[in-house]
């Protein structure tokens, strides 16, 4: 799997038009520096947006990015600049797991 997150300094950036439409467990979870488990653990929760078939869990690209708190309606231009908001949300999420 080819890497999907590019990290430099302090800065996270997301590249989400060069993300498919639907990510698996893996693919978020290295998205997010996180644990696959987390994922799993997250996907079980009401409010994030995983859908299951059978065994499988997929994840929407554009609905992942809205529930990180990025605006899906601004421009796809590089994803965004402040990694705070956005890691402090999954980090709480997680956190109530």
């Amino acid at each position: 799997m080819e890497k999907i997150q590019s990290e430099t300094q302090s800065t996270l950036e997301i590249r989400w038009e060069s993300l498919p439409l639907v990510l698996s467990v893996e693919q978020v979870a290295e998205l997010v520096d996180v644990g696959t488990q987390q994922i799993y653990d997250l996907s079980r929760t009401k409010d994030f947006p995983a859908r299951r078939f059978g065994r499988i869990i997929k994840i929407s690209r554009d609905a992942l990015r809205q529930w990180m708190g990025e605006d899906i309606h601004k421009p796809m231009d590089g994803g965004w600049q402040d990694e705070s908001n956005t890691m402090s949300l999954v980090r709480q999420t997680a956190g109530r797991i």
